[in-house]
């Protein structure tokens, strides 16, 4: 069967974080210092996105676009591992009563990938701090990709999402929503495949352009196929 390949308009809570193309001086992803695309094109759905003064993410209510920012994020935790984790801690401080303070936060530790303790002055920092080491791991450690094996025995339009609920519903595995099954659901593993459709066979992604995805679509032999991705 013919390889198709299928450029997908972005809807409602899609995902579009990508694969880091540099890295800056302080270690934050080159996507997460773009400006936030504040353009109006019809829609009204609320995201993240890397603020490099506050050195902290922020939430935006973003119009639907296409070609926009890529410092764009369905989730805060999915802009926290993909941007403010990978700053150097601050301790902060300064003037005022809030300053004074001395509170154990944590960090992450982009090199060992483990989270460690820092004496937080009660004010200013960055992201990269957090209330206990679990909450920092939640936020920071890279998802991990994960091995599956899909019996696709009679199946049709079934929505299997992985790494968060899809769009249009799913079944979610980990996270908060982010990785989503797109339109119609699909198959939807982080770093590997990402959306589309479980209908004889998986889309698996194939790069990006702008302010969409491009995917392909790899139809799978037969209709009685176990498939391990």
């Amino acid at each position: 069967m013919n390889t198709r390949v299928c450029l997908l308009t972005v809807i409602s809570f899609l995902q579009v974080t990508y694969a880091q193309q540099g890295v800056t001086t302080n270690g934050v992803n080159t996507e997460c210092l773009y400006p936030p695309d504040r353009r109006q094109c019809g829609s009204n759905i609320r995201m993240y996105y890397f603020d490099e003064a506050s050195g902290r993410c922020k939430y935006f209510f973003w119009g639907g676009c296409l070609w926009g920012s890529m410092n764009r994020f369905s989730t805060l935790q999915e802009c926290n591992r993909q941007c403010a984790c990978h700053l150097a801690f601050n301790e902060g401080g300064g003037n005022g009563p809030k300053c004074e303070m001395e509170v154990i936060k944590y960090f992450y530790n982009k090199n060992t990938e483990l989270c460690q303790q820092f004496t937080y002055m009660g004010c200013g920092g960055n992201g990269n701090n957090f209330a206990t080491n679990g909450e920092c791991l939640s936020n920071c450690k890279p998802l991990v990709e994960m091995e599956m094996t899909v019996d696709v025995s009679g199946v049709g339009d079934v929505p299997i999402a992985m790494f968060g609920g899809g769009a249009m519903g799913g079944m979610g595995m980990t996270g908060g929503g982010g990785y989503g099954g797109q339109q119609m659901g699909g198959l939807n593993m982080r770093g590997g495949f990402q959306g589309g459709r479980m209908n004889g066979g998986f889309n698996g992604r194939g790069g990006r352009m702008g302010g969409f995805d491009y995917y392909y679509d790899y139809p799978m032999n037969g209709g009685g196929q176990t498939q391990t991705f």
